[in-house]
């Protein structure tokens, strides 16, 4: 009997794990160390680059990254309009903006839907962006990944968030699609007043 229990349990076990990793559909993951310093001694030269006429969303993606990563190391990305870009300054391209479209980096059809993203780092600089959809969520949801890759953020509740912050982070050289099986990544739930 105890061997028939530990071999459903086995069978259980592996079940439940095969259903819950394939959640989404992620493809390139490649996230490795440049040479390139992205933070160091409480000091970033990357700015959050968002475009003149930033969507709601990209807005949020900017906000998100300035609050987060102020939280994770104690040091502000400082969020810049494209016509405030200065040569050389170093970014962090949220959502469409025109340094996106210099980058020949492909970006229409994807069908990346509501919430999927792509992240691809290119020279010096690092590009976050969803569907070409204005209502597109996926920026918001590439910038997690992305704090989560350089800054070890994990969301659990808005009491419990995690970041595993190293004294240095080096750039990353991302390489990142993510489609998420379902459109939207959360179930929106609306209380009445009743």
């Amino acid at each position: 009997m105890k061997k028939i229990i530990k071999t459903v349990s086995l069978i259980l076990t592996v079940l439940i794990a095969t259903a819950t990793c394939g959640c989404s559909k992620e493809s390139g993951n490649i996230i490795k160390d440049t040479s390139d310093v992205f933070y160091e001694n409480g000091k970033t030269e990357y700015v959050a680059l968002i475009s003149d006429n930033a969507t709601d969303n990209e807005i949020f993606a900017a906000d998100e990254l300035k609050e987060l990563f102020k939280k994770a190391t104690g040091t502000e990305i400082k969020t810049v309009r494209e016509s405030n870009l200065k040569t050389g300054d170093r970014y962090i391209s949220l959502g469409k903006t025109d340094e996106l479209t210099k980058s020949d980096i492909k970006t229409g059809n994807q069908e990346l839907g509501l919430s999927g993203y792509r992240i691809e780092t290119k020279g010096k600089n690092v590009y976050i962006f969803g569907d070409d959809d204005n209502e597109s969520e996926g920026v918001v949801f590439g910038v997690y990944k992305f704090l989560n890759a350089i800054a070890g953020y994990v969301y659990y509740s808005d009491r419990n968030i995690y970041f595993d912050v190293p004294d240095k982070i080096m750039l990353k050289n991302f390489n990142v699609t993510d489609v998420p099986d379902f459109n939207r990544r959360y179930v929106n739930t609306l209380s009445a007043n009743v």
